[in-house]
Parts: structure tokens; C-alpha cells; sequence
């Protein structure tokens, strides 16, 4: 071989090496830049107990990146949410990325009072009746019940933006409160992850297989310092609808036929009973608009302990409620309620009967099993 012949090839050797290494380098930048939609998400194991749940906190700040994906292109939000357990939040959603870019809406819920404010709508205020803060999931309370009748399936474990949490599969997304149980072959399903705390952190919606949209908790803070301004009402009441009414009644007062529990729940107090008119602008009309006139009217025991929260709610009214439920029902047997149901849920479970020509109805953030026991309790006044 000729001098000119091995410079030749030595050349060719050296076009090669830069060749392949301007090829790693394309396959490198293509990778890392590529869509990922998990993005985060990790797993840390396949199989073993379910990661536990050690702490239910009063109070936590979450954000979450919201990546929607059911059309052409994927459409990126950022909520920021505070929570005082049981009534209380505040929910802000952002364009774009964490930490966002321009507020598009909030929403905030107290004690008989649901709010919000957009820019696609009139501020609204109106009474809600006392229940879990809007936006708040209690799933800690019904995880062990739904994995052991199979409506829910467990998972891998998994790392969240540095936290830990457990893996669970449904029929579809629980971030409204919803179990639906879970039917393999479909190719519709949620997985839902639940950290030590028994948050919801991340929630990855699949429909006939892909994935259209994926919730993920970047930041949570447990028990932190939260200003009381964070959950002043912003919106003030509206005179252009009804917005309902909640007044405290007398605690003592005895309503024949009322039925109550003959004592509080172990370890809660009574909060107070309470007079409730819903709104008609909360009930929407199966064909379209909404129910005129003023809507159902009950009478409500209210019981918390800490952050957690027990109604006995009851009406012949309430029937409207009832007639428009959506949730998968269970029939169960008590002594003292007519066709009762349970309904399993991530915000509160309920069970709901008739009694004479009254709806009667029990919800908490307690456990089915707990909530059935109370129920069996319930008791009409004489």
C-alpha cells in the first residue's frame, strides 16, 4: 500500500468516526427532546405491598401540570390548589407550563358557599350544601374496599417529581370523585397514583389506548402556614339567580320524624343542623338549561372531626338528587331505610334511602364499612 493509498484511508477512517458521532449526537438530541408523556414519573417497583399511608394531613398546597392530549396538539395548564380540611379551597388554573402563565379561572368552596371566577362566564356564589372542599379527594378512606371487591386493581410503585406513591388502576379518571371499576380488554382506564399522605399525585387518563390526559403534582407542602386571605370569597353573591340558603336551626329543637344518630360518631363533635335550600342554577336540566324554580330543600346534621366530615341529610325533595345520580349504586339491607344504596366515592362515600316519604341520606370521609355501621344507627326523632 502506497503512502497516498493509507492517507487516503486514514482520512476515510476519520469521516466515518465523525460520521457516527454526529449520528449519536442526532440520536441524543432526538431522545431527550422528544415527547414524553410520563414526564417525572418513574417506576420504583413491580410488585410487594401497597405503599402505605401513614399521615392524612388538615391542610396541604399541591400544583399540578395538566398535559391534555385528546386533540391534534397537547394543551399544557398549571392548577395551584390550597386546602383547610374539610370545607375550605382554592383552586387557580394557569396557562402553560408550572408555574403558569396567565390565570384563567379560580374556583373556591367554604362552609355552604361555592364560588368561582372566569373569564368565559359571570362570577357565580352560590350555597352548596356542606360537603368536602370542592376539588379534594379522600381516596385514603376507600382504597382497601375497592381493591378487595376488584373494582380497582393494584400497581407498580412509582416516583412522582421526587415523591413516592402507589399505583392504582380504575375504569376511568377519579379526579371528580368517581370509581368506576376497572374492565380489562378495553383499553379504558385510569391510573392513579396515592402518596404516603393519601393524595392523589399524579392521574393518567388511557382511552381506547392513548392517552389523553395526565395529571402531575410537581409540589406538594403538608400542613403548611396558609393565609387566611387565601380563602376569602371572591365573587360576591349575584342578584341575577338564586343562589339558595343555609341557616343554622336549633340543635336541640326535636323534628318528629327526623332521623338522627343518637350520638356523634366516635371522636366527632356535632358542628350543628342545618336548614338548606339548593339552588336551581345547581341542578342541571337532562334537556339542557336548568330546573326552574327553587330546587330541593333538606334538613342536615353536620358532624367533623379534624378533616374529616359526617352529614345526615333528609327530604322528600331530595328525590330530584336522586332521580339525576350517575354514580355505579350497591343495594344493601338496613333495618330502618327502604331501598338503600351505597355508593362508593373518592370525595365521600354515601348510603341513601327512604324512610316514610323522605329521602334520607349519609355521606362522610369515612369508610364503607364505617358508613354502613352508622347507618344501622339512624334512628327517627319521636
Amino acid at each position: 500500500m502506497t503512502t497516498a493509498e493509507r492517507a487516503r484511508r486514514r482520512l476515510l477512517v476519520f469521516a466515518i468516526v465523525v460520521a457516527a458521532g454526529f449520528g449519536v449526537l442526532a440520536a441524543v438530541t432526538w431522545w431527550t427532546s422528544r415527547d414524553n408523556p410520563r414526564e417525572g414519573s418513574k417506576i420504583v417497583s413491580q410488585g410487594g405491598p401497597p405503599l402505605g399511608i401513614t399521615t392524612v394531613p388538615d391542610s396541604y398546597r399541591i400544583v399540578f401540570r395538566v398535559d391534555d392530549r385528546a386533540g391534534k396538539q397537547i394543551v399544557t395548564t398549571t392548577e395551584r390548589a390550597w386546602f383547610r380540611r374539610p370545607f375550605q379551597s382554592r383552586i387557580e388554573t394557569y396557562s402553560g407550563r408550572p408555574p403558569g402563565e396567565v390565570r384563567r379561572s379560580v374556583r373556591q368552596s367554604a362552609f355552604g358557599v361555592l364560588a368561582s371566577v372566569s373569564p368565559n362566564a359571570a362570577p357565580l356564589n352560590i350555597v352548596a350544601p356542606p360537603s368536602l372542599a370542592s376539588g379534594d379527594l379522600r381516596v385514603d378512606r376507600v382504597l382497601r374496599s375497592a381493591v378487595a371487591d376488584g373494582t380497582i386493581l393494584v400497581r407498580e410503585r412509582r416516583e412522582v417529581f421526587g415523591r413516592q406513591c402507589q399505583i392504582y388502576r380504575a375504569g376511568g379518571p377519579v379526579f371528580a370523585g368517581d370509581i368506576e371499576r376497572y374492565v380489562g380488554g378495553r383499553g379504558n382506564f385510569a391510573d392513579f397514583c396515592v402518596d404516603r399522605n393519601g393524595l392523589v399525585i399524579e392521574e393518567a387518563w388511557t382511552f381506547n389506548g392513548k392517552l389523553i390526559r395526565r395529571r402531575a403534582a410537581i409540589e406538594v407542602r403538608i400542613n403548611p402556614p396558609i393565609d387566611r386571605k387565601v380563602f376569602e370569597i371572591e365573587p360576591a353573591p349575584s342578584d341575577e339567580i338564586s343562589r339558595g340558603a343555609i341557616h343554622r336551626l336549633d340543635d336541640d329543637q326535636e323534628i318528629p320524624g327526623l332521623y338522627v344518630l343518637p350520638e356523634p360518631p366516635d371522636g366527632f363533635r356535632l358542628l350543628g343542623r342545618y336548614g338548606i335550600v339548593i339552588p336551581s342554577a345547581a341542578l342541571p336540566d337532562p334537556g339542557g338549561g336548568t330546573v326552574p324554580g327553587a330546587g330541593p330543600s333538606s334538613t342536615s346534621d353536620v358532624y367533623v372531626r379534624g378533616p374529616d366530615l359526617v352529614v345526615v341529610d333528609q327530604d322528600p325533595s331530595l328525590v330530584r338528587i336522586v332521580q339525576q345520580e350517575s354514580r355505579d349504586e350497591r343495594s344493601i339491607k338496613l333495618p330502618n331505610l327502604r331501598n338503600a344504596k351505597l355508593i362508593v366515592d373518592a370525595r365521600m362515600s354515601e348510603i341513601r334511602g327512604r324512610a316514610g316519604d323522605s329521602v334520607v341520606r349519609i355521606f362522610g370521609t369515612i369508610s364503607p364499612s364505617e358508613l354502613i355501621k352508622l347507618a344501622r344507627e339512624l334512628r327517627p326523632q319521636e
